[in-house]
């Protein structure tokens, strides 16, 4: 009974701690930062990143990613997440939304960053939609690695 009892105030969150984000070079890029009248362009470089994350109450989520908060679920196996911000004066405005999608298997995830900016000057408008798949494993450590003297 005792044992149930401890196993029942540290519940398992598969998603709390420290993940490395390797991200895939060919993204693309659709709109006005496409960079040709297609349409579609391709993100190039390699990128890693270290992402925070956290369980909220229930089944509400957070992830640190560049210094934003993206705020979402887990249902089951599903994550998502965004973060939005935007200004807004007398002749332009400028939103910008990123959102994470992923699939918890095996400890890993593996998903996409979407982000979204639309800004308007006067008159004109420009809308550009960034999309980079990515995997993502747990930072594992123990104390039994390092070495005691």
């Amino acid at each position: 009974m005792l044992v149930f009892l401890l196993a029942s105030c540290g519940v398992f969150q598969p998603l709390d701690g420290t993940w490395l984000f390797q991200i895939d070079p060919n993204g693309t890029s659709a709109g006005d930062c496409s960079g040709d009248d297609s349409g579609g362009g391709t993100y190039l470089g390699t990128e890693s990143m270290w992402v925070d994350a956290y369980t909220l109450t229930g089944n509400q989520v957070a992830f640190v990613l560049s210094g934003d908060v993206l705020t979402g679920t887990l249902a089951g196996d599903k994550v998502t997440a965004e973060y939005s911000t935007g200004y807004k004066d007398n002749n332009s405005s400028s939103t910008q939304t990123v959102t994470l999608e992923a699939t918890l298997a095996g400890g890993s995830l593996e998903g996409t960053l979407v982000s979204v900016q639309v800004s308007k000057f006067g008159k004109n408008d420009y809308t550009c939609t960034q999309t980079l798949n990515f995997t993502a494993d747990k930072a594992t450590s123990s104390p039994d690695m390092y070495a005691t003297h």
